[in-house]
């Protein structure tokens, strides 16, 4: 960790298992990534700010081995 990394950083779920909430959905996500291949249709995450859209992000491209391009 670097000194500049930030709490939220320092402390996000790197799997799904760690990820709290919402089971049924993130069941689906998770069936969802498991069963992915190039060339498929993504998925769209939304909700209020807080709800763990980013960090799901974080751990599906994790799961699938591909790098996450965030855009704001």
């Amino acid at each position: 960790m670097t000194e500049k990394q930030s709490w939220v950083d320092k402390y996000r779920p790197e799997s799904f298992a760690e990820i709290q909430g919402n089971n049924a959905a993130l069941d689906r996500i998770r069936s969802w990534a498991e069963e992915w291949e190039p060339g498929d249709q993504g998925q769209l995450l939304v909700g209020p700010p807080g709800t763990g859209k980013t960090t799901t992000a974080y751990v599906v491209s994790d799961v699938l081995e591909m790098p996450l391009n965030q855009i704001n």
